[in-house]
């Protein structure tokens, strides 16, 4: 089932960032790429998530609480690390 979802996803990257731009050089390639990751990842609704884009969903997803077995592991830690790693660069990206 995944093929399926990676299938999807890079038809609809080739039909909608590929085939639509013509690069002159690998810069300006790399740079309209992640225009289109961006608005793909944080503004675009996805119906596998309900309506809502995959920024908004992981958002959702991290006001749950942590199992009480979790709550003072390594895991735990590391995860809340990771994501105060993330805002911190989406705050001096934005």
């Amino acid at each position: 089932m995944q093929n399926a979802f990676v299938e999807s996803f890079i038809g609809r990257f080739r039909d909608e960032c590929l085939n639509k731009n013509l690069f002159d050089n690998l810069s300006e390639a790399r740079q309209t790429i992640e225009i289109w990751r961006i608005d793909y990842n944080t503004q675009r609704p996805h119906t596998s998530l309900g309506g809502l884009a995959p920024a908004v969903y992981a958002k959702t997803q991290r006001k749950r609480p942590a199992s009480p077995e979790l709550i003072e592991s390594s895991a735990q830690q590391a995860l809340t690390t990771t994501l105060n790693r993330e805002t911190n660069v989406n705050r001096l990206s934005t």
